[in-house]
């Protein structure tokens, strides 16, 4: 007779999600593989990793609303979602991964070392899930800026 082990997780506190808007998220930490029920037939175990973001960069003005609300400060909110480990171009991880590499595509046979990107930014969507939870999608790249000025290795041409 085979014992079979379902792993629950408990979740302390309730569910922290900014108000549903385009946020700068860093990526924070890279969880280890996990396996999940199948979205479709939940007696089918699934990998799928979770990426934690940070909310950085967020235009925070303290003054209140006119209604006299006071704004909340999302720079630093932890942001995560759970991704399948497939890198085929119509997953939720694919886009993510090419807005975390300042929009370089990856090419068939490309690896990606996801501790890597650990640091880099994207723009997306963050809304709350139905359990309030928040949800991550429409990820975009952030463009790096081109350094003005000659590097320091190169002649300046006197």
């Amino acid at each position: 007779m085979a014992l079979l082990l379902t792993r629950k997780v408990e979740v302390a506190g309730d569910p922290v999600c900014p108000d549903p808007d385009v946020y700068t998220l860093e990526l924070a930490h890279v969880g280890d593989v996990m396996q999940v029920p199948d979205f479709n037939d939940p007696t089918i175990m699934k990998d799928r990793i979770r990426l934690d973001f940070r909310v950085v960069d967020y235009n925070y003005d303290p003054e209140p609303d006119e209604d006299g609300t006071i704004p909340v400060d999302w720079n630093g909110t932890a942001v995560n979602d759970i991704y399948s480990l497939s890198l085929h171009s119509k997953s939720k991880l694919y886009p993510v991964l090419v807005a975390l590499r300042g929009g370089e595509d990856i090419e068939e046979g490309d690896d990606v070392e996801l501790a890597d990107l650990i640091g880099n930014k994207m723009k997306a969507t963050v809304k709350p899930k139905p359990s309030g939870w928040p949800t991550i999608s429409e990820p975009m790249a952030i463009k790096r800026r081109r350094q003005r000025g000659n590097p320091m290795n190169e002649n300046p041409g006197f």
